[in-house]
């Protein structure tokens, strides 16, 4: 599996924030797949329910299911045992058999999958169309995480990365690696306050595959957003899955009340 590690990297610069950017709803794309659209967003407006919970209530059973359309779809590959870890860990109980009934009703033929597939290399490209409108190659984010619950799959993750934090700033590195999956959830701002660690990296816009500025709502407010504000959804497409992060790329947020590290950057 993808480990963490260490490397050297010419410098950054500053980039536009997506705050800067100026979306208009004529940026927005309705999604014409009532699959993809009630697995994607919060499912305002959907005919299609589906029995398992949306990408916004972090569902293993809809991140897995997009995961997989959307390597497909883009040719997103990773090395031999280097997996996604939505598609190394199943859904169990009902979010196991919610998944199951929508791979049978929903993508049971290749001709149904390339449906979804070509649907998704739509939404991609509009992505990438509305910022080729406004020359945007890069785009500063920030994800936050915390070390999660004893025993839990992400234990130690976010203590983890301020040791690998400080530790590349003691050897002079400039930057330090991350297993990450192929497709996470960023955001505009600071991240969020209650968890304790953020990082902020500068992603080029080709990881982009969606933002809640580019995704119209079928609700009564198209106009609304179909998804989290403000989230951006960006792709990893390193074979090794490993995401590299700036030293000075964390952020600490010491009030958090899931602050666990015992020791300060």
């Amino acid at each position: 599996a993808a480990k963490f590690g260490f490397g050297n990297r010419t410098p950054r610069k500053k980039m536009k924030t997506s705050s800067q950017m100026n979306f208009t709803n004529e940026d927005r794309i309705e999604i014409s797949h009532p699959l993809l659209y009630a697995l994607m967003t919060y499912g305002d407006g959907s005919a299609t329910k589906v029995p398992i919970s949306n990408w916004n209530s972090w569902g293993l059973g809809s991140r897995g299911i997009l995961t997989w359309l959307v390597m497909e779809a883009l040719n997103v590959r990773r090395h031999p045992w280097h997996p996604d870890a939505c598609q190394a860990s199943a859904p169990i109980e009902e979010e196991a058999a919610g998944a199951l009934k929508i791979l049978k009703e929903h993508l049971d033929t290749p001709h149904k999958v390339e449906i979804a597939l070509g649907e998704i290399r739509r939404i991609y490209d509009h992505t990438q169309s509305v910022f080729k409108r406004r020359g945007i190659r890069t785009v500063q984010l920030h994800r936050s995480l915390y070390d999660g619950d004893k025993g839990g799959g992400e234990e130690g993750y976010a203590t983890t990365i301020l040791d690998m934090s400080r530790a590349a700033k003691r050897l002079n590195h400039e930057h330090f690696d991350l297993p990450s999956n192929v497709l996470t959830s960023w955001c505009e701002g600071a991240g969020y306050a209650s968890y304790p660690v953020t990082i902020q990296v500068e992603h080029p816009v080709e990881n982009v595959l969606w933002s809640s500025d580019v995704i119209a709502s079928k609700g009564e407010k198209p106009t609304s957003s179909a998804v989290e504000s403000g989230e951006w959804i960006v792709l990893n497409r390193s074979l090794n899955g490993l995401l590299s992060v700036p030293a000075d790329g964390v952020i600490v947020h010491r009030n958090s009340n899931l602050w666990r590290p015992s020791y300060d950057l």
